[in-house]
């Protein structure tokens, strides 16, 4: 088991399977808190379809990670990212996230007729529109900044193997120039008498 959590792949794929698994159940939990008698209407179906496909998505990339992420590594590379400013989107999400749900739980605190405060609701709504928006955006750069390392690594390893079939080459010639030479002496001394 632990030379299974050693692999950096490994740890990273589990990380992505417990992140799908979390928006799987808070998904769920949110909108089940927010049907009304047991109706189903479009957005209800539109929002288990996105986290589902998400949970999908982030069940694939995990398996992708801990299938391929560890096989044919040459060498090393690091990679700075700038996770602060990911880190203030995800808290600010979270921090939307538990406000809805407080909301949730007030309204179903209520024996009587309530009123919704349609601010309050549209505040959140769209801080959790922008957030969502600045953390796609996010990955996209980290995306990018991703292609841009394994081009790197393509180009890194393409140099490697030209210099590498130089570097024998070079050597080939020298050790068949040795022999040469070897062959030679021993023929000079075998013409000549000497020993």
């Amino acid at each position: 088991m632990k030379k299974f959590l050693k692999s950096f792949a490994t740890r990273t794929a589990l990380v992505y399977g417990g992140a799908a698994f979390l928006i799987l159940v808070v998904g769920l939990r949110t909108v089940f808190l927010t049907t009304t008698d047991g109706e189903i209407g479009f957005i209800t179906q539109l929002t288990l379809g996105a986290i589902f496909l998400e949970f999908g998505l982030l069940v694939f990339y995990a398996f992708s990670i801990h299938q391929f992420g560890d096989s044919d590594h040459s060498g090393s590379v690091e990679v700075e990212l700038n996770m602060s400013e990911l880190e203030t989107h995800i808290q600010s999400l979270n921090n939307s996230i538990q406000n809805l749900n407080d909301s949730i739980v007030k309204i179903d605190n209520f024996e009587t007729e309530f009123t919704l405060d349609t601010i309050e609701y549209e505040k959140i709504s769209n801080n959790l529109i922008t957030g969502i928006d600045n953390l796609d955006a996010e990955i996209g750069k980290n995306n990018e900044n991703m292609g841009a390392v394994v081009d790197s690594l393509h180009e890194l390893k393409e140099n490697i193997d030209k210099h590498t079939s130089q570097v024998e080459k070079l050597i080939s010639g020298e050790v068949r120039a040795e022999i040469r030479n070897e062959i030679r002496d021993i023929l000079e001394k075998g013409l000549s008498g000497e020993d």
